[in-house]
């Protein structure tokens, strides 16, 4: 635990604007207000958490320029793929996972087949997955 004092003249706007932000940050109105997803301005406007998950892959993938939709994602259009990750839709009814997303950003070697039979040995069949990638890293 922590505990961080600010100190600020008095009369400045910047209180109230460090004030707001922090009260936002532990108290969100909705879960796109979460710390996670307001780091830096969103590229994405569409709010539809399948959308936004397969235009992160996109990024991701190195295909920051293509954008996703409901359309593509309902006719099975999204699952791309670069030299060493693909998008999966193994979890796409959320029967091999509950906790998991309905697509999971996968090694390209690994067969679908193969995720299912490897979830069978972990705990809730968590499967070690790609969740996040540091920009300033980027192994793509």
């Amino acid at each position: 635990m922590r505990i961080i004092i600010f100190g600020f003249r008095p009369g400045t706007k910047q209180r109230r604007a460090v004030f707001a932000a922090l009260m936002m940050g532990t108290r969100p109105a909705s879960l796109w207000d979460l710390y996670a997803f307001t780091f830096g301005p969103s590229k994405y406007s569409n709010t539809n958490p399948k959308v936004r998950l397969v235009n992160e892959y996109y990024r991701l993938l190195g295909m920051g320029s293509l954008q996703s939709s409901i359309g593509t994602i309902e006719d099975g259009l999204f699952k791309l793929s670069n030299d060493w990750w693909r998008i999966s839709d193994v979890n796409a009814s959320y029967n091999m996972c509950t906790t998991y997303p309905f697509a999971l950003l996968v090694p390209k070697a690994i067969k679908d087949s193969e995720l299912l039979k490897a979830c069978t040995f972990r705990a809730r069949c968590r499967l070690p997955v790609i969740s996040w990638c540091d920009k300033r890293k980027y192994w793509i």
